[in-house]
């Protein structure tokens, strides 16, 4: 199956990460405020998950810019978060 034949139309990667949330996996979900904000408190930590950015758009099937983007920020906002539940503390923000 490929990329093209994977996506929904209308569902973007804020709204699909939503809906793994309400089936309780944790995650953290960026939206365009959260991602601004990370972008300007945590700069120096963007660089440190490009390795995981590029392994999980291997594993996705996309290297698109919106879902590096979208990768990148989840996974600063999860090794910014405490030991908690990283959805509720996305909640939070």
């Amino acid at each position: 199956m490929t990329h093209s034949e994977r996506d929904l139309p209308g569902i973007g990667h804020p709204l699909a990460s939503e809906f793994f949330r309400n089936l309780h996996w944790r995650g953290f979900k960026p939206d365009r405020h959260i991602t601004r904000l990370l972008g300007l408190w945590v700069p120096e930590i963007r660089k440190t998950v490009e390795k995981d950015v590029v392994r999980l758009c291997t594993l996705i099937g996309g290297k698109n810019r919106s879902l590096q983007s979208f990768l990148r920020c989840s996974l600063v906002g999860v090794a910014i978060t405490p030991d908690c539940n990283y959805s509720r503390a996305d909640d939070r923000i």
